[in-house]
C-alpha cells in the first residue's frame, strides 16, 4: 500500500471512530431533557423560529430577535424545509458535521505536522464532552468550529498559482466562515500580520532615535514613509489573493443584503457585535458570564467609531482595571471551570460517560495546546496559517465575555497543538532525550495545576452548580416528560424542602399526572412559604371552587385579588362562592367588580340582575337586566325579570307593557298569563282580564298536572264580572 491510500485509511478510520462516538452519545442522549426540547429563554428560540420561518417560504428568516447573524438560521432552515422539524433528525445531521470537523482537525494536522500528532488531537477533540453537547444543541458554536476547520484546510491547500475552481473552492468555506459570527474576522487580521511583512528592508535606515528629536528632516521622512505604508502592503498581496478576497466579498454579499433588509441598516451581518464587545469590556466586570451589576444597555444602538471611541476611553481612564480584566478573561478562557452559559454542562454529564472522562476537562486540553504552541514557533514561517486562526479564534473570544458556548470555536486549534504537544513529548522520549520529555510534562502540569485551581473562581458563582437535580426536573418538565421531572424534583426537595421554586414545578407535575390532590398538598406547602404566590393562590381557588369548599376557595380567590386585581374571570368566580354560602352582599361586591373590569360582559350583567332581582332590591336590578336584554334581546327569563320589577314595585302599567313584549317570546307562559289577568283586574280592563285568564285555563286544562292551577284560572273566570 502506497503512502497515499494508508493516509486515506487512516482518515476514513478516524472518521469512523468520530461517527461510532456520536452514534453511542446520541443513544445515551435519549434519557436527557434537552433531546426533545430546549430551553425558551435562550438564543435557541430565535434561531429555531428563524428556521421555521425560512422552511416556510420566508426566505429573509425573520424572527423576534434579528440581532443574531443569519447563517445558522438558514443552516437549520434547510434542515427542516427537507425533513421537516424534528430535533432528533437534527442532532443527526450536527452529529454527522462534528464528525466531519474530527476529520479535518485530522488532515489538518497530517499536513502541517505528522500522522501521529493527527490522531492524537483528532481523538483529544473528538472525546472532549463539550463538543459533543454543543452538537446536540440548537447553537452555531459547532458550526463556527467547523467552518473555521475547514477554511483553514482549504487555505492550507491553495497552491501559490490555483486556477480559477480552486479560488472558488477555497471562497466557499471561508465566506461562509466568516457569516457565522462578526469577530472571527480578527482572523484574518493575523493572517495579514503573519503574512506580511510590516517594514520592508531598509525602511528604517538612516532614522535613529537620536535623530527623530534632533533633526526635523527626519520627523518628515519618517511620516512620509508611514503614510506610504498601507500601499506597499496593498502592493505586497499577490493577484491570487486579492482574487480570493474579491469572490469572499461577493459570497458574502447576499448575507449583508439579508442582514441591511432585515436590520434596516448596514450591519456586519449581526448587529449584536457592540453590545457583546462593550459588556466585555467594562473594567468592573468579572470577565465571564453576563453580569446583571455591570450590564451596559443602549449599546445596541452604536457604530463602530463610538464603540471603539468608548472602548479607548475605558483603556485611558482605567489602565489598571483593564489589564486586570484581560488578565481575569485571558484566565476563564483556558481554565477548566466551565463558564455559566444557557446551557450547564455538569446537567449533561450525568447522561453520558463520554462527558465524564478526563478528555472533557479544558484545562487539560488548554494547557497541552499551550504548550504546544509555544514549541511549534520554531517553525512559525511553515505554519503561519495555523497561528492566524488559533491567536485570531482566541483573541475574538476575549474580546467579548468569556462564555462556554465561546470556546468551543477555538478548541479545534487547541486540540490541534495539544497533539504536537504529546507527539513532541513522545519523540523525545523515544530518542532518549529525557530532560526535554520531563521539561514538557512538568510544564503542561505545571500549567494543568494552574488552570484547575478552585481559588481563582469566585465563589458565587459556583452556587449555581449546587444541586442539579431542580435543573433536570425542570427540563423534564418542559420537555413533558412528567414523571421524570417529578422524580427528579422529589430528590432535589429531600436536600431542599424549602425551596419554593421546586414546589411550583412539583405540584404542576401532580396536575399534569392527574394527581390533584397531591398536587394541592404541594400548592398548600408553597402558599404557606409564599403567601402572595398568585399562581398557587388562583390554582387552590380553582380546585375549592370544583369541589364545592366555597369557604377555602374564597380564602385563596381573595388572596389572589389582592395581588392581582385587573381579572375579572376571578372576582365573578369569588362573587359565585359568596353566592354559595348565602352572603349575597359580598357576592353582589365581586360582581360589581367583575363587571367594572369588563363592562361588556353579558354573564356579569345576567348575574348582577337576577341577585339584585332575588334579593328584593328591584330597582337596582333593572339597569343590569335591561344591559343584560340589549345583549341578548331574545333571552326570556332576563326580560320576565325585568317585567317582574315593575309589578313588584306597583308600577302596573309599565308591567303590563313588558309583558307584552315578554309574550312575544313566550306566548303559552300559562302562568304568566294567569298573573297578567290579575293586574289587568287591579287596572279595571275586565276584558282583558277575561281573555288572559282564558289563556290560562286552557293552558293548565290541557295538563294533568296543573289541575290546582287550572281550578285558580276558573275561580278568576267566574270573579270577573262580566
Amino acid at each position: 500500500m502506497n503512502k497515499v491510500n494508508q493516509f486515506r485509511w487512516h482518515g476514513f478510520w478516524i472518521f469512523c471512530i468520530a461517527i461510532l462516538t456520536r452514534c453511542l452519545y446520541f443513544f445515551q442522549y435519549q434519557e436527557n431533557p434537552y433531546f426533545d426540547h430546549y430551553n425558551d429563554f435562550t438564543d435557541s428560540l430565535h434561531f429555531d423560529l428563524g428556521a421555521q420561518s425560512f422552511a416556510n417560504g420566508d426566505w429573509l428568516a425573520t424572527a423576534p430577535f434579528t440581532h443574531f447573524a443569519p447563517l445558522y438560521k438558514y443552516f437549520l432552515g434547510i434542515i427542516y424545509w427537507v425533513t421537516g422539524r424534528d430535533l432528533p433528525i437534527l442532532w443527526c445531521v450536527q452529529f454527522f458535521f462534528g464528525a466531519l470537523t474530527v476529520l479535518f482537525i485530522f488532515l489538518i494536522c497530517k499536513h502541517q505536522f505528522n500522522i501521529r500528532t493527527a490522531w492524537i488531537a483528532g481523538l483529544l477533540y473528538n472525546f472532549h464532552g463539550p463538543v459533543l453537547m454543543y452538537e446536540g444543541l440548537i447553537s452555531p458554536a459547532f458550526l463556527i468550529a467547523f467552518l473555521g476547520v475547514t477554511s483553514l484546510y482549504a487555505l492550507i491547500r491553495l497552491p501559490r498559482s490555483p486556477s480559477c475552481f480552486r479560488l472558488i473552492t477555497t471562497a466557499i468555506p471561508v465566506a461562509l466562515f466568516v457569516q457565522c459570527r462578526p469577530n472571527v474576522l480578527i482572523v484574518f487580521v493575523f493572517v495579514l500580520i503573519f503574512f506580511l511583512r510590516w517594514f520592508e528592508k531598509g525602511f528604517l535606515s538612516g532614522i535613529s532615535i537620536k535623530s527623530l528629536f534632533s533633526s526635523k528632516e527626519t520627523r518628515r521622512l519618517l511620516l512620509q514613509k508611514l503614510c506610504s505604508w498601507p500601499k506597499s502592503v496593498y502592493a505586497g498581496i499577490s493577484k491570487d489573493s486579492k482574487r480570493l478576497v474579491f469572490i469572499v466579498f461577493l459570497f458574502c454579499l447576499p448575507a449583508l443584503i439579508q442582514a441591511y433588509i432585515v436590520q434596516g441598516k448596514f450591519v456586519l451581518f449581526s448587529s449584536q457585535g457592540s453590545a457583546a464587545f462593550l459588556q466585555g469590556n467594562q473594567p468592573a466586570h468579572l470577565g465571564m458570564g453576563y453580569d446583571p451589576a455591570v450590564r451596559f444597555t443602549g449599546d445596541e444602538q452604536l457604530g463602530v467609531g463610538e464603540t471603539l471611541l468608548m472602548l479607548t476611553s475605558r483603556f485611558i481612564e482605567s489602565p489598571a482595571e483593564m489589564a486586570f480584566l484581560y488578565a481575569r478573561k485571558t484566565y476563564f478562557l483556558f481554565c477548566s471551570f466551565q463558564v455559566p452559559d444557557d446551557y450547564d454542562f455538569k446537567l449533561f454529564q450525568e447522561f453520558s460517560f463520554l462527558l465524564q472522562t478526563p478528555l472533557s476537562n479544558f484545562g487539560m486540553m488548554s494547557s497541552l495546546g499551550l504548550v504546544g504552541f509555544a514549541l511549534g514557533m520554531r517553525e512559525f514561517r511553515r505554519r503561519r496559517l495555523l497561528y492566524a486562526y488559533s491567536v485570531g479564534m482566541a483573541v475574538g473570544a476575549l474580546l467579548i465575555v468569556i462564555m462556554a458556548r465561546y470556546r468551543i470555536p477555538v478548541l479545534p486549534y487547541f486540540a490541534i497543538w495539544a497533539g504536537f504537544t504529546l507527539d513532541r513529548i513522545a519523540s523525545w522520549h523515544e530518542s532518549k532525550r529525557y530532560v526535554r520529555s520531563a521539561v514538557g510534562t512538568v510544564s503542561v502540569a505545571a500549567l494543568f495545576t494552574f488552570l484547575n485551581s478552585p481559588y481563582l473562581i469566585p465563589d458565587y458563582k459556583l452556587k449555581g452548580h449546587l444541586s442539579y437535580d431542580y435543573k433536570i426536573g425542570v427540563n423534564y418538565f418542559r420537555g413533558e416528560r412528567y414523571s421524570e421531572a417529578l422524580q427528579r424534583l422529589l430528590k432535589f426537595r429531600k436536600e431542599f424542602p424549602d425551596n419554593s421554586e421546586s414546589l411550583r414545578f412539583t405540584s404542576a407535575s401532580y396536575l399534569k399526572l392527574g394527581e390533584v390532590e397531591r398536587a394541592k398538598e404541594e400548592l398548600e406547602k408553597l402558599v404557606t412559604l409564599e403567601w402572595d404566590n398568585l399562581w398557587a393562590r388562583k390554582l387552590l381557588g380553582d380546585f375549592y371552587f370544583k369541589e364545592e369548599n366555597y369557604s377555602k376557595a374564597i380564602t385563596h380567590l381573595q388572596a389572589y385579588v389582592i395581588g392581582k386585581p385587573e381579572e375579572p374571570k376571578v372576582y365573578a368566580k369569588l362573587g359565585r362562592a359568596y353566592f354559595k354560602l348565602g352572603n349575597v352582599d359580598r357576592a353582589i361586591v365581586a360582581w360589581k367588580e367583575s363587571l367594572s373590569l369588563d363592562p361588556s360582559n353579558a354573564s356579569y350583567q345576567w348575574l348582577l340582575g337576577t341577585t339584585l332581582f332575588q334579593s328584593g332590591k328591584f330597582s337596582e336590578s333593572r339597569p343590569y337586566l335591561k344591559a343584560y336584554m340589549d345583549i341578548e334581546p331574545k333571552h326570556r327569563l332576563s326580560r320576565k325579570f325585568y317585567a317582574l320589577t315593575y309589578c313588584n314595585q306597583g308600577e302596573w302599567g309599565d308591567c303590563v307593557e313588558e309583558f307584552k313584549k315578554y309574550f312575544s317570546l313566550s306566548p303559552e307562559d300559562a302562568k304568566i298569563h294567569f298573573f297578567v289577568s290579575t293586574v289587568y283586574r287591579k287596572l279595571g280592563n275586565d276584558l282583558l282580564a277575561i281573555m288572559h285568564a282564558s289563556k290560562a285555563y286552557e293552558s293548565f286544562s290541557a295538563d294533568p298536572a296543573a289541575s290546582v292551577w287550572a281550578q285558580r284560572s276558573y275561580d278568576l273566570l267566574l270573579d270577573i264580572p262580566r
